[in-house]
């Protein structure tokens, strides 16, 4: 079992696994989702997104740790 770290306290919700152990998810922020990831247990990064994004989420991620996913934008 691998505990899995936390964003400013805020539990992830899992999306997907890579080959490599790379666990990629959401956490909720702001009133939106915002992709993250971490590798075994290890420090959760937050993939940035465009300044105009209201939230995003992963969709997959491949076997070099690249991450496809989608954001939504302001109205």
């Amino acid at each position: 079992m691998i505990e899995l770290p936390t964003l400013a306290g805020r539990g992830m919700t899992i999306e997907e696994m890579s080959h490599r152990g790379e666990i990629v998810g959401v956490v909720l922020s702001g009133g939106g989702q915002v992709p993250t990831r971490c590798h075994g247990g290890d420090e959760r990064v937050v993939d940035a997104l465009p300044s105009d994004a209201l939230g995003g989420e992963p969709g997959d991620i491949d076997e070099h740790g690249r991450l496809l996913g989608a954001y939504r934008r302001a109205a």
